[in-house]
């Protein structure tokens, strides 16, 4: 039995059930939404009490930075 099997099975149920499959089907998928978040979020804290990696344009500026230098010293 195929997916759309199942649809049509239910697309032939009366209103109040299709309603109830609807209602039960949201609440499940928010439950496990609302799990990963929780967990997703239990390893963002723990991440950030580590150390973490400099940014993007901190990287560009100290690369800069270090070029002008050397620059500066063989101009010298």
């Amino acid at each position: 039995m195929s997916i759309f099997d199942k649809l049509e099975k239910i697309q032939n149920k009366p209103e109040h059930i299709r309603k109830r499959i609807l209602t039960v089907s949201v609440v499940l998928i928010m439950i496990l939404i609302i799990f990963l978040w929780i967990n997703d979020l239990k390893y963002s804290l723990q991440n950030k009490e580590s150390e973490s990696p400099p940014g993007p344009f901190s990287v560009f500026k100290e690369a800069i930075l270090s070029s002008v230098s050397t620059l500066r010293a063989e101009i010298k």
